[in-house]
């Protein structure tokens, strides 16, 4: 799982990479989904992506539509997430899911200055892709549950720090008390998720990171998720 610090750097890099490259070359083709995903930023709509690549084309027996790519396979990198946009995403969720549109409304209070109540915090950790779903999600649905409402909002507070270095953030939020803010049992694909769903209405746009999204950067032929912090069994 690596250390906080470790932690930290990979999630410092991977944000680099979906600035350098990941951002230029798909931002210009959201506007191909359907109409019920205009409003949303590339990175709601990536992370939509990365479930269709890592869950749905094999269950559904598309994954020959959708080979792995290779580096320099910018061209087909955005063929593929276009042929997403505009074949499959239509069918499989013409308007984002409901959990999806709750985290939206929920980062625009917190952008806005809002203050969101101890329940709506709660409602929108239990909402995270690696607390709801996966191996022993229940433990970190227990973990959330078990914390104070103080705790929570602490940790939401400092990952939504915009006067602090995201880097810093990401480790003090993995480092446990007095020194950081982690709550026991949620690891990095739980911590690594959040400034994305926070950041959507902001200026600065940051990917929901978690072992979903290195996969399909490792599909996309961008990243090797190959001893990523951010692996199955870091949630």
């Amino acid at each position: 799982m690596g250390t906080a610090n470790q932690v930290a750097a990979e999630y410092e890099a991977i944000v680099q990479l979906w600035d350098s490259t990941v951002a230029p070359e798909l931002n210009p083709l959201i506007s191909l989904g359907p109409s019920g995903w205009q409003d949303y930023t590339l990175v709601y709509v990536f992370d939509r992506f990365c479930h269709f690549i890592v869950v749905e084309i094999g269950h559904k027996g598309w994954s020959a539509n959708f080979p792995p790519l290779s580096r320099g396979d910018k061209a087909k990198r955005q063929g593929q997430f276009s042929d997403f946009l505009r074949q499959y995403l239509p069918r499989l969720a013409p308007t984002p899911e409901q959990f999806r549109q709750e985290q939206y409304q929920f980062s625009n209070r917190l952008a806005s200055n809002r203050r969101p109540t101890d329940p709506e915090v709660m409602e929108f950790f239990l909402k995270l892709h690696a607390v709801s779903a996966g191996s022993y999600s229940w433990k970190r649905q227990d973990a959330v549950e078990a914390a104070a409402a103080s705790e929570r909002r602490r940790l939401l507070e400092l990952l939504n720090d915009q006067q602090q270095p995201l880097r810093r953030r990401i480790e003090q939020a993995l480092t446990s008390p007095p020194s950081g803010r982690k709550i026991k049992g949620l690891g990095p694909s739980t911590i690594a998720e959040i400034p994305g769903w926070l950041s959507v209405h902001r200026p600065k746009q940051l990917p929901i990171v978690n072992g979903k999204f290195v996969m399909t950067l490792d599909h996309l032929g961008i990243y090797t998720a190959a001893g990523s912090c951010f692996g199955t069994s870091s949630s």
